[in-house]
């Protein structure tokens, strides 16, 4: 079977079409995904930025308690806290995309610069460190 893979693959060409084995599909994919829509730098920085904001949450639970003792009602400290999350979280969101746009526009303008330096059937953004 696998001594018949690169006949089946010259008669794919001639028709102007790219037979790949699944392990090359595979890591086409992966490549794609990884490079081209920058999902994996997106879930390493999503990693790294809501951390601190669970953080930021878990700091402020004994300043809750003391607006309790000091009567606050529940319904105030619920909009406190919500309000909270949703600054820590928009301006995580912010950053995320901002970086990632970033890291992708440099990747990009150096793979455009240097398309003939890399051998065929690699990725296209091999330089970038998230490959």
């Amino acid at each position: 079977m696998e001594t018949e893979i690169p006949g089946i693959k010259r008669e794919v060409a001639k028709l102007r079409y790219v037979a790949r084995t699944k392990s090359e599909f595979n890591q086409l994919i992966s490549n794609f995904y990884t490079c081209q829509t920058g999902i994996g730098t997106d879930i390493l920085l999503m990693m790294v930025i809501s951390r601190p904001s669970t953080a930021s949450s878990l700091e402020n639970l004994e300043h809750f308690g003391a607006l309790k003792a000091i009567s606050a009602k529940n319904r105030e400290l619920v909009y406190m806290i919500l309000f909270m999350a949703t600054v820590t979280s928009l301006t995580g969101y912010g950053l995320d995309i901002g970086l990632v746009t970033l890291m992708l526009s440099i990747a990009h303008s150096h793979c455009r610069a240097t398309p003939r330096s890399r051998p065929s059937g690699t990725s296209a953004c091999r330089l970038a460190w998230w490959c």
